[in-house]
């Protein structure tokens, strides 16, 4: 007997739907879940996508009070049973020390230059807390952080950031200039963008 291929379904999407449902609108689901909008319709379009069926409507306008299709309606009492055995087998093993991960995204000077210190301090108070790093360019950074769910935060420089994401201002880093010996910026205490401009 061949046993039926299983869709690909995380819990992440799936609460997706049951957050939907519960607050009536795409924002509010959002915040309860503490993601953007985007992030929600990423996850909503993957679980559509993994299903083969429309699940919300996507109509913009007047807010529906039901904004779940017949097929999502149909899905969310399953969905609601799926998360609650999924909690079930995550707590079977609870007496156990949980080993967490944070999965940090940042550019590669911040990992060299920032991070690697910053997350071996991190270790030495937190222990069982693994901090994996991944080097990604400014632009794929959030792009990783709009379209991925892996990924716990982003560390970047300063620039022109999506709406669906909130900046947090963490430290400030200074500039140096490095001159050839005898240069006659070089002797100066300071200088300023204007006198390198020749």
């Amino acid at each position: 007997m061949t046993s039926v291929p299983l869709p690909a379904l995380s819990t992440d999407q799936v609460a997706a739907l049951v957050e939907l449902a519960r607050q009536g609108s795409l924002r509010a689901a959002a915040e309860t879940l503490f993601i953007s909008e985007q992030g929600l319709r990423s996850r909503l379009l993957a679980l559509e996508r993994r299903l083969g069926v429309q699940l919300y409507k996507k109509s913009r306008g007047v807010r529906r009070r039901a904004p779940l299709t017949s097929a999502g309606q149909q899905f969310l009492p399953h969905a609601q049973t799926f998360l609650h055995q999924a909690a079930h087998l995550a707590g079977l093993f609870s007496e156990l020390p949980a080993s967490q991960e944070l999965h940090v995204v940042a550019s590669q000077y911040l990992v060299a230059y920032v991070l690697i210190d910053a997350v071996r301090r991190f270790h030495r108070v937190y222990p069982d807390i693994h901090v994996r790093l991944s080097a990604r360019t400014e632009h794929e950074i959030e792009e990783a952080l709009l379209d991925s769910h892996e990924f716990s935060f982003g560390v970047a420089a300063p620039y022109e950031s999506s709406p669906d994401l909130v900046y947090r201002h963490l430290f400030s880093m200074d500039w140096s200039l490095i001159t050839p010996p005898r240069h006659p910026l070089a002797k100066r205490r300071s200088v300023r963008l204007a006198d390198i401009v020749r």
